[in-house]
């Protein structure tokens, strides 16, 4: 991530990406060339020792496989940088661009996978994660550290005049701005940045996202820290909050030293995986959801041109591919439900889009005798289609239920059709079966269709809510 000093960096990557085999060891760096000089010895096992973490030391031997390479973290992190060079007048150094690439071992030559080789994975976070941050038991146990991601793209917004393409912007903010740590002496967690700078315009607006984006600070001696702004005072100051926490005693950082000089860079989070601190986030803590996307915020009035590339893109292989599943974890089965479906061509399925019926729709055909439906709202069909080839005036009842277990809710909405083929004489029985203070209520003789005659008939409930958790359909009968 570009900063406004000089970083202690590796080597600036004018190779290839370093590729890493895993075969027992976390790292592997394999070590090309020969001889055995004391040199060389000490290279081969040093590197087999402390990168490869091999149990038994094998002098002269590169590549030892061993119980993989742990280091603390003590310093800055590791930053690569790559090496600037026009790639279409020569070949770059790694074909993607990259910076670290892992790979699967073994060519392209197999005909079915062997389920004995299990799975890899590129990059793996071992986080943890909190039900609750006050939890009185004191049963529930987490590291102290708060994952906020275990991966992340950023960017660095740096606006150093007063419009964008003709228009006024909304923050003006370059990297490595010129800015003071509690202004005054009386704000101990408040920035001031200075002019011609400014995080919010006079008009009000502001491109800056509180609780999300991230403010780098510079300190006079080059080291830096980031912290989260959370809420505007002026148009030239922010209240910051510690990165990963909330407005808690804990949460807003105390600078100590009045009007103390530093540099500041503007950082806003495109798409994070990962971290989740705690269940009750929104509580106070300023943690990323395990997925985020949030498309760099607008900095004008003006509208982005309509071919703008979408935050976020998901395709499927065919249409009838499910491409996106949401649902909820149920402790009865220990198991997830999947109410809610996206599918490649576009169709929505969900038991629940309240005030119109979900696509889930249910037929049933070749009715002859008597015949019960139940609906088993949200997650069943909200919709049922009914069809009768009994023949003229044959008898017959059809009972509409709503399961005791369902969780009605206002704005739900049912659907009921009937295709009397031929005629038969149909009595409807409406809700023997219902929740709790749930019941039906038609107009007139709405409730039941035309005996002894063919037709189609369709009955549209919408759910309104009663008191103390009580519920009236109120359905509407249309004839065909």
């Amino acid at each position: 991530m570009p900063s406004t000093r000089t970083p202690t960096q590796i080597t600036p990557r004018s190779g290839q990406a370093p590729t890493n085999t895993v075969d027992g060891s976390a790292l592997s760096f394999p070590v090309d060339g020969g001889g055995n000089h004391d040199g060389l010895y000490a290279l081969l096992s040093g590197i087999d020792d402390k990168y490869r973490r091999a149990t038994t030391p094998s002098f002269g031997i590169p590549n030892t496989p061993g119980s993989g390479a742990v280091w603390t973290r003590d310093g800055q992190a590791i930053e690569a940088t790559p090496v600037v060079d026009d790639w279409t007048a020569n070949r770059p150094p790694d074909p993607f661009q990259s910076f670290y690439r892992v790979g699967l071992a073994g060519d392209l030559t197999a005909t079915a996978r062997d389920p004995s080789r299990q799975g890899d994975m590129g990059y793996v976070l071992m986080g943890t994660y909190r039900s609750s941050d006050s939890d009185p038991d004191g049963n529930e146990r987490s590291t102290l550290n708060q994952p906020l991601a275990g991966f992340a793209t950023l960017n660095v917004r740096s606006i150093e005049g007063e419009t964008v393409d003709g228009n006024q912007v909304h923050t003006r903010f370059s990297q490595g701005a010129a800015a003071t740590l509690n202004p005054g002496g009386s704000l101990p967690d408040t920035i001031e940045i200075s002019a011609p700078n400014y995080f919010r315009h006079t008009s009000g607006n502001s491109a800056i996202c509180l609780k999300h984006d991230i403010i780098l600070v510079e300190y006079p001696d080059g080291t830096e820290q980031a912290y989260i702004p959370w809420s505007m005072t002026a148009d030239n100051r922010v209240r910051v909050a510690n990165l990963g926490q909330g407005p808690y005693s804990s949460g807003y950082p105390v600078f100590p030293n009045p009007d103390e000089a530093v540099n500041i860079t503007w950082v806003q989070p495109l798409f994070a995986a990962g971290g989740g601190v705690s269940g009750n986030v929104f509580g106070g803590n300023n943690s990323w959801a395990p997925l985020t996307v949030i498309y760099p915020t607008r900095i004008t009035d003006d509208l982005f041109p309509s071919n703008q590339l979408p935050a976020m893109r998901i395709v499927g292989e065919s249409p009838s591919r499910t491409v996106l599943i949401v649902g909820h974890h149920d402790p009865s089965y220990a198991g997830t439900s999947a109410p809610f479906s996206l599918q490649a061509d576009g169709s929505l399925w969900a038991s629940r889009v309240t005030g119109i019926l979900n696509s889930k729709g249910e037929a049933v055909t070749g009715i002859t005798g008597n015949y019960t439906y139940t609906f088993a709202l949200p997650e069943g069909a909200s919709s049922v289609g009914l069809r009768c080839s009994a023949g003229v005036g044959t008898p017959l009842t059809l009972g509409i239920n709503i399961a005791t277990t369902s969780n009605l809710s206002q704005g739900d909405r049912i659907a009921v059709t009937l295709d009397n083929q031929n005629g038969a004489n149909i009595t409807i029985d409406w809700g023997s079966i219902l929740p709790s203070g749930t019941g039906f209520l038609f107009s007139g003789g709405d409730d039941q269709a035309l005996p002894n005659v063919p037709g189609v008939y369709k009955w549209e409930g919408l759910v309104h809510g009663g008191p103390l958790g009580s519920y009236t359909i109120h359905m509407t009968r249309t004839d065909y």
